[in-house]
């Protein structure tokens, strides 16, 4: 999971189901999430779509870590994290836009397949066909 660094802590971010409903809504899709990133060209507007989608992906991370964590018997509890309004005060322009490159890595990893396979038990015998 793709993990971001704000002010020293360390915040898992994740593309959940619930987080692209809100992504279709907000930005009409994660085909428009790009243009709603660079907010037109208005640095304030960038600035600030950046922080709503690093928030929600920050809160959907955090959601995903205790559920996975509670399933495996752990005792999970929540941790203080920064949400839109947090973000927008204790975070630079300059830094905000750094972190666009954590969203788009953090929407790829939750995207990607994962594959499991099972090899017969006679794999380093097979031919190739």
């Amino acid at each position: 999971m793709v993990k971001v660094m704000i002010r020293g802590k360390e915040f898992p971010l994740c593309l959940t189901v619930a987080a692209l409903d809100k992504i279709n809504e907000k930005c009409g899709g994660l085909s428009e999430l790009e243009s709603f990133l660079n907010g037109s060209g208005d640095v304030s507007k960038a600035f600030h779509n950046t922080a709503w989608v690093l928030a929600l992906l920050i809160e959907e991370g955090e959601k995903n870590r205790i559920v996975c964590e509670r399933f495996d018997g752990k005792d999970a509890e929540r941790n203080d994290l920064p949400g839109y309004e947090q973000l927008c005060s204790m975070v630079m322009i300059r830094t905000m836009m750094g972190y666009r490159n954590e969203v788009y890595n953090a929407i790829y990893d939750s995207m990607k397949k994962e594959i499991e396979a099972s090899y017969p038990k006679n794999v380093e015998h097979a031919e190739l066909e």
